[in-house]
């Protein structure tokens, strides 16, 4: 099962947001993860990763409450300039129309 976030534009420009300002930030990290740190314990390094706890990330109600910042309205959740819903399918996490939360390989500007 994978989670499927459909981001509407009209409302990203009600909120004067950008699909940029909402992707890279609060909704991967809560969702997907991501590492702050490293560790070391002897001769092995691991990665400190945060994310929401499994139970949050579960919940369609949680996932939608994620919030967002915007310049003119403050705090505004996710639910408001998109449409969450989990889907069957292959598991990660994605954006339609925008990017994926899930493995991810970009070539953009190596010259491949």
């Amino acid at each position: 099962m994978g989670t499927e976030i459909d981001v509407n534009r009209d409302q990203l420009g009600r909120y004067g947001l950008s699909v940029d300002q909402v992707k890279p930030g609060r909704v991967k990290l809560a969702i997907g993860g991501t590492p702050i740190a490293n560790t070391i314990e002897g001769r092995q390094r691991f990665s400190i990763n945060v994310r929401l706890a499994q139970d949050y990330r579960n919940s369609l109600e949680e996932i939608r409450r994620i919030p967002i910042q915007t310049a003119a309205y403050g705090v505004v959740p996710l639910s408001s300039v998109a449409e969450i819903k989990f889907t069957e399918g292959p598991k990660h996490d994605q954006f339609r129309k925008c990017y994926a939360l899930g493995p991810c390989y970009s070539t953009f500007g190596t010259g491949i």
